[in-house]
């Protein structure tokens, strides 16, 4: 049977976004044709979300406040708002709260999933922070990784 999942390509996704100017300032349409979910996700200061990637979507975000570090693939970096990123299906991705408030990023869904189309490769389960601001946590492996705004260190506690 032949698969009738649409692959989405950001630069036709890109293409597609339309932006109106009027007197009173402007707006963005994001088309809908297949989004699976438009959700407003917040990351309050220190948390991240997992390191995961989707088998059958890609992600479309736009970055709504400052103090968002976003890790596509090899790349790391905090987002202006209303920055636009693309995410690939299959891609490796995080999004982390650096700011010292909450930061939102609105999400779309490129293509048919469930919130259950993730793979996670690295979660932090417990965190705690300690007077130097580094966030400690333990991940799905039972490694105690150590985090700042400069580096990122892991450790095994077995």
């Amino acid at each position: 049977m032949e698969s009738t999942e649409k692959t989405f390509v950001e630069s036709e996704y890109r293409a597609a976004i339309n932006e109106d100017h009027r007197p009173w300032g402007k707006f963005r349409e994001f088309p809908v044709e297949g989004v699976g979910a438009a959700k407003i996700i917040t990351v309050n200061p220190g948390g991240e979300l997992s390191l995961q990637y989707h088998n059958h979507r890609a992600e479309f975000w736009v970055a709504l406040d400052e103090g968002l570090e976003i890790t596509l693939g090899d790349r790391v970096w905090v987002a202006e708002p209303n920055e636009e990123i693309f995410i690939p299906q299959g891609a490796k991705h995080r999004l982390r709260g650096v700011g010292e408030k909450p930061g939102r990023i609105m999400e779309f869904w490129l293509g048919n999933s469930a919130e259950d189309d993730i793979v996670r490769l690295e979660d932090c389960l417990l965190y705690t922070s300690d007077a130097a601001d580094d966030l400690h946590c333990v991940d799905l492996g039972g490694r105690r990784i150590t985090k700042n705004k400069k580096k990122t260190t892991h450790r095994n506690l077995h």
